[in-house]
């Protein structure tokens, strides 16, 4: 539903409802096994559908005086899932582990959203955007049946995000677009590659895994000297990049634009991959690339 008690401002109120059917196969399945460990996956004779309820309340305004334009955007949402999909882990026959998608007993996500923008005539436009919130199963979890530690928050599932996008027009040719991301921290599962005496695995005399004990999670009975099965807590990342464009007229009815920039400036980039065979390597978080470097070209008619 949407009102408009005045020409600025809309208010919208909305609910869904919605269903994911069972499936066995994700990209969890390929990641599992990309470390050459067998894994085998299997869902639960009684899996059932997962179901979502969402709700959610927003508040848009617009405005404009003189030359510029600006846009507020308030938002909160609430989604309750019942049955979602967990996973749990068990020695199969013969070796390797059997991963078994089975349901929970529910959670939920919920939180707020908050969005600008504001442009003046062509020459500049800035939009940025912060979103909080929590996402939480109902009962406590372990990812990993060798992790003794447990919660109700979701793994990989940041309480924060936050961007911008800004673009100056210097002329109708020639433009400077900045972006930045802003990922906030959350809870990863890792398996640290362990010798048989309980330490961690060496590789060329350098060890497997590089622990950074400030991050582990301890449950009852583990220390930061336990290893195996491990819950960390990743730090924050802040990803900015800039582009650089300049529009070329070719004839009456083509342009041709070409770019350059750079993503990832302060190479904001995961620093403890694991190494060697016994490498987990789903321990894998944060943005997806190192700094790049790129140029381009497009021609629109």
């Amino acid at each position: 539903m949407r009102f408009n008690p005045v020409k600025e401002l809309s208010l919208r109120v909305s609910y869904s409802k919605g269903f994911r059917a069972p499936q066995l196969y994700d990209e969890d399945l390929h990641v599992d096994n990309a470390g050459g460990e067998l894994i085998l996956s299997e869902n639960s004779s009684s899996l059932k559908e997962e179901t979502s309820h969402s709700l959610s309340a927003s508040a848009d305004w617009y405005h404009r005086f003189g030359a510029w334009q600006l846009n507020l955007m308030v938002e909160g949402f609430y989604t309750q899932l019942k049955d979602a999909f967990s996973s749990t882990q068990q020695d199969a026959p013969g070796g390797g582990k059997v991963k078994i998608r089975i349901n929970s007993d529910g959670a939920k996500v919920y939180g707020g959203n908050l969005e600008a923008r504001i442009a003046y005539l062509n020459y500049v436009q800035l939009q940025t955007g912060l979103t909080v919130q929590k996402s939480l199963w109902d009962k406590e979890q372990q990812w990993d049946d060798g992790d003794a530690f447990a919660t109700r928050r979701m793994y990989r599932t940041p309480d924060v995000y936050a961007y911008f996008v800004g673009t100056a027009n210097f002329t109708k040719k020639f433009a400077l677009t900045v972006s930045g991301n802003y990922t906030g921290k959350m809870l990863v599962g890792h398996l640290i590659p362990t010798d048989e005496d309980g330490k961690v695995e060496m590789f060329y005399n350098q060890p497997a895994a590089i622990i950074h004990t400030e991050r582990l999670q301890n449950g009852p009975g583990q220390t930061v000297s336990t290893y195996g099965a491990r819950t960390f807590k990743t730090p924050g990342f802040f990803e900015l990049g800039c582009k650089l464009s300049y529009d070329f007229s070719l004839y009456k009815m083509a342009t041709l634009q070409v770019s350059a920039g750079v993503q990832n400036i302060f190479n904001a980039y995961q620093k403890d991959f694991d190494r060697g065979p016994l490498r987990d390597s789903a321990y894998i978080y944060g943005p997806g690339a190192p700094r790049c470097y790129f140029a381009g070209m497009k021609i629109s008619y």
